[in-house]
């Protein structure tokens, strides 16, 4: 596995490298913020990574699909609606996945 490539190296994630839908795939946008995108290195802050899923896909296998640390993400939107990470994505769905942030 490369460890500055978001997916695992499989025969899906070679097909959804160059663009080749998996059968029975959804698609999905998603958005990474702060500290999280220093997982992603190839992603710009503000930009979507477009990514095929399987049908019945989570939250929770989005974010291992990434290779993101669960312990990192903190808080999910799916079309700008908080949901917990057992949420069932559905084709065409916004994800944004935000590490904890403090403030003051």
């Amino acid at each position: 596995m490369n460890p500055f490539h978001p997916f695992p190296q499989s025969v899906d994630s070679a097909l959804l490298q160059v663009g080749v839908r998996m059968a029975n795939a959804m698609h999905v946008r998603v958005r990474i913020f702060a500290t999280l995108l220093r997982h992603v290195p190839d992603l710009r802050p503000g930009t979507f990574l477009d990514m095929d899923l399987p049908q019945g896909a989570t939250i929770l296998d989005l974010i291992q699909r990434l290779q993101l640390p669960v312990e990192e993400v903190k808080v999910a939107f799916v079309n700008g609606r908080s949901r917990p990470f057992d949420w069932p994505l559905q084709e065409g769905d916004e994800v944004g996945l935000f590490p904890a942030i403090a403030g003051g």
